[in-house]
C-alpha cells in the first residue's frame, strides 16, 4: 500500500531518483505495516483464547511467533 500511495501521490519517481538505499528506504516505509499486521494477529488470538476458548496449551510458543512473523512479510 505504502507504494501504491506514493505512485498515487506522484511521488514514486522522486523517491527512485534520490540517491538514499532503497532497501533501507522500503523497510522504514513497510516497518509500520508489518507491526500493525502482527499487532492486528495477536489481538485476535487473544480474543479467541479469552472469548471463544481457544485452546493453545500444547501449541510451541516459538512456532506460533514464527509463523506470525512469517505469514506478515
Amino acid at each position: 500500500m505504502s507504494i501504491s500511495g506514493e505512485r498515487w501521490e506522484g511521488t514514486l519517481a522522486y523517491l527512485f531518483g534520490t540517491p538514499a538505499n532503497r532497501l533501507l528506504m522500503f523497510v522504514g516505509r513497510a516497518f509500520i505495516h508489518v507491526i500493525d499486521g502482527m499487532l492486528g494477529v495477536v489481538i485476535g488470538l487473544s480474543w479467541g483464547v479469552m472469548l471463544l476458548g481457544l485452546d493453545l496449551s500444547k501449541t510451541d510458543p516459538g512456532a506460533l511467533a514464527l509463523t506470525i512473523v512469517v505469514d506478515h512479510h
